[in-house]
């Protein structure tokens, strides 16, 4: 038998953790002619965590033009995965992560073509199209399209059940996004993170941990985001809030309009996956609009005030571990308050609401058994 043919698509650094542990392991199998496909929709980010698991891209085209709107891109991924097709065997399947632009028109492309669309992370909603956006509205397009649907927790597997997919191709197996956080935290800490944190503890600082890049954020929803997190500071000296951020991101405008210089926020330079989850592990507490910052969080036991106006990702709300302020300056406020008193002994904490670390051996077995 010839063996059936998988294409697993990466554009950005969090596509990229989260299909590299279903990449290898696919591979490992050796039953799958596997190809890395990139969409080159954040290239240099996602060279960061290609590098760390020694990968290599199969194909790939530069699907991202500076100030390119959305259409833009989502033009360019449909026109760049065609012409790879065009000039190489069309594959049996592919497999896309998430929600992503790239994936959604790297599915539908698919699709266009007869080519199977196997969903990794499938039925996240929070049923509006406007938070978070685009990303809402691209995975339920992928859900109308995808033959197997990998969903990460039961609520994601009735999310779907109840849109009227059948049940028989959903697959609750954990988000694979942990399979990689729990490989990174086995790897050194990086020399770089040690130095932050000893630092910090030397001067008596308690370190946390911000991310906040949502396009949807942009403007006043950052102020009222860090002017919360002002008051908390102002009158909580002892903690020091890292935030890792590149020049042009959308948070740091906002962070530096409203602390100037100020001793208890640091902007420190965007973090290799390794750095940033093992910052996360030595935090006290997070203030973070990212998904995939949620879910590592809550796998910790650390406390995280989600700071976008819907999520996702209930289970770490539902276990207590988690709080959404939305734009909501008090409620960032309070709920930092919380965080800071919701103290959790993270050495006793059990609970794996997204996975225990093996959600790429499950989708394999499960790969194998639909071709085989």
């Amino acid at each position: 038998m010839v063996k059936p043919s998988v294409w697993v698509i990466v554009g950005t650094r969090p596509e990229c953790i989260k299909q590299a542990p279903v990449y290898r392991s696919l591979v490992e199998r050796d039953k799958f002619n596997v190809k890395l496909v990139g969409t080159g929709q954040h290239q240099e980010l996602l060279n960061s965590v290609l590098d760390i698991y020694n990968l290599n891209l199969d194909f790939s085209f530069d699907s991202m033009i500076s100030g390119q709107s959305l259409s833009d891109l989502s033009s360019r991924v449909i026109r760049g995965f065609n012409d790879i097709l065009k000039n190489s065997e069309i594959p049996d399947s592919i497999i896309v992560q998430g929600d992503t632009t790239s994936a959604c028109f790297t599915a539908i492309s698919a699709f266009q073509h007869g080519i199977k669309v196997f969903h990794n992370e499938a039925g996240l909603r929070t049923y509006d199209n406007l938070n978070p956006f685009p990303e809402e509205s691209n995975r339920k397009i992928i859900s109308n399209l995808a033959t197997l649907h990998f969903a990460p927790t039961q609520k994601s597997f009735e999310n779907l059940v109840n849109e009227g997919i059948d049940r028989k191709y959903i697959f609750t197996v954990g988000n694979s996004g942990i399979d990689s956080f729990l490989w990174a935290l086995k790897k050194a800490c990086p020399i770089e993170i040690s130095n932050i944190i000893t630092d910090s503890l030397n001067k008596h600082y308690i370190p946390c941990l911000i991310t906040a890049h949502r396009r949807e954020s942009a403007g006043e929803g950052f102020d009222s985001i860090f002017t919360g997190l002002k008051e908390f500071i102002d009158k909580n000296k002892d903690y020091k809030f890292f935030y890792p951020a590149h020049p042009n991101d959308l948070g740091r405008v906002s962070i530096n309009k409203v602390f100037g210089d100020c001793e208890n926020i640091s902007i420190i330079n965007p973090l290799n996956y390794i750095s940033l989850v093992h910052l996360l592990n030595f935090s006290r507490l997070v203030l973070t609009d990212s998904g995939g910052i949620q879910e590592e969080a809550a796998t910790l036991g650390c406390p995280t005030v989600i700071c976008r106006k819907k999520t996702e990702r209930v289970e770490a709300l539902e276990l207590g571990i988690a709080k959404v302020s939305g734009y909501d300056e008090e409620k960032v406020f309070e709920y930092l308050k919380w965080a800071a008193n919701h103290n959790i002994d993270k050495q006793k904490w059990k609970n794996k609401p997204y996975g225990n670390g093996n959600t790429s051996e499950e989708i394999c077995n499960i790969l194998e058994e639909y071709f085989y």
